[in-house]
């Protein structure tokens, strides 16, 4: 049965590079690269990249969140951008007191896109997902369990959940789809029968993806950093749209789109600067995560008031 699995996931690889070779000629040698790496890659394991940039003292607070309510194993990377030599200063701060259990990797002169590529090419899991720093985590996640799921045949999105209804980035209300299956875990639809965030399976906030496959979006995308990167791969939504959408009842993470660090796109936010949210963090304080915990929104991006608390050295 297992090398029946293995046999199915590298056909199913295969015939991803066969549409690829639509929009790109000239790549038979990653033929070879999927069939090597589906040897030596344990399918049942599980990686997350987090993508950070001026604010160190959210991403604590996804940290904080995503170990108080992980288990099982999930090797955990994280991508950060600092403008500012206070900004960095409060990087090196969060790579000492993480440093045991997150890889970090400061953005440097070769760009984002060949430091993700080196990130993901350096992955050994079976899986990954993606998270930017403006997320938490509300509830508990076994990630032994979501690592079994086959990404080849399921999109599983931690951010999903029966209680969305609403789509912030437009300012609409969202139908929820038609969930035709359920059990006492999880709930599974159609990405292309869904509308809105029901119907955006690439998305970089905590949806699950088979890494060969990911790998091979990022090296023939273009981008330059989080967001221009999630819009490249929309261009691949075909390959993808067909695939069962599953998810938890309840949502897992919620994205609090409380300010804007970015100039690629003009998207919506609320009025945290981000200097701001530092001085918070060079006077030693830190997001009190427990608050949240359980919170129940309504859309995936939810502005949210943050509470603060001394922080523990």
């Amino acid at each position: 049965m297992r090398l029946k699995n293995k046999l199915k996931n590298i056909f199913n690889r295969i015939s991803l590079l066969i549409n690829f070779h639509k929009h790109n000629e000239n790549k038979n040698h990653i033929y070879k690269q999927l069939l090597i790496q589906s040897t030596i890659v344990p399918e049942n394991s599980i990686s997350c990249i987090i993508f950070s940039m001026d604010r160190a003292l959210q991403l604590d607070a996804l940290l904080r969140s995503f170990f108080l309510n992980k288990s099982g194993d999930c090797n955990v990377h994280v991508l950060y951008r600092a403008t500012t030599d206070m900004h960095k200063k409060s990087y090196q701060e969060l790579v000492d007191l993480y440093q045991e259990n997150v890889l970090f990797t400061q953005e440097s002169g070769s760009g984002f896109k060949t430091q993700l590529m080196d990130i993901v090419q350096n992955i050994r899991t079976g899986k990954l997902f993606f998270l930017v720093d403006d997320i938490l985590f509300t509830e508990k996640v076994n990630f032994d369990k979501l690592a079994k799921i086959d990404a080849s045949k399921y999109i599983f999105s931690l951010r999903m959940g029966s209680h969305l209804n609403h789509s912030y980035v437009v300012d609409k209300e969202q139908a929820l789809p038609s969930f035709f299956n359920s059990d006492e875990n999880y709930l599974y639809w159609k990405w292309n029968e869904g509308e809105l965030d029901w119907a955006y399976p690439l998305s970089v906030d905590g949806h699950i993806f088979n890494t060969a496959e990911m790998k091979l979006l990022i090296e023939y995308s273009d981008f330059k950093a989080p967001n221009s990167f999630e819009s490249a791969l929309q261009r691949y939504r075909d390959l993808f749209i067909s695939r069962i959408g599953m998810c938890y009842h309840k949502a897992r993470i919620v994205n609090n789109p409380c300010n804007k660090v970015q100039n690629e796109i003009n998207n919506l936010h609320g009025s945290y600067h981000q200097d701001d949210l530092l001085k918070q963090w060079q006077n030693n304080k830190e997001i009190d995560i427990e608050k949240l915990q359980g919170y129940m929104n309504r859309s995936v991006h939810e502005e949210i008031e943050f509470y603060f608390k001394d922080r523990v050295k």
